[in-house]
């Protein structure tokens, strides 16, 4: 019976975890932008933001201030060969 109970116990929390990860509903979903750019793959993943109909740059973010434009996780990229950014050299990853 305490194995029947374990096992029923896990599968319900293994398809608790699964459904937890169903980012698409989220209000932010997430999107991917993929490109080449002077021989270089780059892809960026990131959670789009929807305002809503609000007016977010100029509106409840005035104009200047620097404003976070991802939402749920942080915005990663990552490219294929090793690049230069203002002249400091980086490393093919993800960042």
């Amino acid at each position: 019976m305490k194995r029947t109970l374990f096992t029923v116990f896990m599968l319900a929390l293994a398809c608790t975890l699964v459904l937890a990860q169903d980012k698409s509903k989220r209000p932010s979903p997430p999107k991917t932008a993929t490109g080449t750019i002077d021989g270089v793959k780059v892809k960026i993943d990131c959670s789009a933001p929807s305002a809503k109909g609000r007016k977010m740059l100029g509106g409840i973010e005035p104009f200047g201030k620097v404003w976070r434009t991802g939402a749920n996780e942080a915005t990663v990229f990552e490219i294929d060969k090793a690049i230069k950014v203002e002249g400091q050299a980086l490393a093919a990853g993800k960042y």
